[in-house]
């Protein structure tokens, strides 16, 4: 399991692989909560380890956003890092597209530069479950 804890809030992102062809998002927070699968076609869950590879090359701060999204796109994510080396993981997850009750939630998790080697190391550990 993948966890990104947020470093000023309660609000953290688990990403749990579930089978070999899909994973869950949760993103728990007071008052919201959000749960979804993730099905995913070919290299999905490995561009998903390699995007934290390229997170965790990072030694100093940059300029604009690193992405990644599902194949789908009912996950994605934007993660940004402040001058002073503040990581906001900006977190979109969807589910029931195009149907009457479609729903999204986008939040951000505040983190620290000197953590995304620790996020890169579990993300690997997704391939191995």
């Amino acid at each position: 399991m993948l966890a990104i804890h947020s470093s000023t809030s309660s609000r953290s992102l688990r990403i749990t692989r579930e089978g070999p062809d899909h994973f869950q998002i949760a993103l728990s927070d007071i008052p919201v909560s959000a749960t979804s699968v993730v099905w995913t076609e070919t290299g999905d869950l490995a561009s998903l380890v390699g995007f934290f590879a390229t997170l965790a090359e990072q030694q100093r701060p940059w300029q604009g956003a690193l992405t990644w999204a599902s194949l789908e796109r009912d996950f994605k994510l934007a993660v940004t890092c402040s001058a002073l080396g503040t990581i906001i993981f900006s977190v979109d997850l969807r589910g029931g597209q195009g149907a009457p009750e479609e729903w999204q939630i986008t939040a951000g998790i505040e983190s620290e530069l000197g953590q995304l080697a620790r996020f890169a190391e579990d993300a690997a550990a997704l391939l191995l479950d």
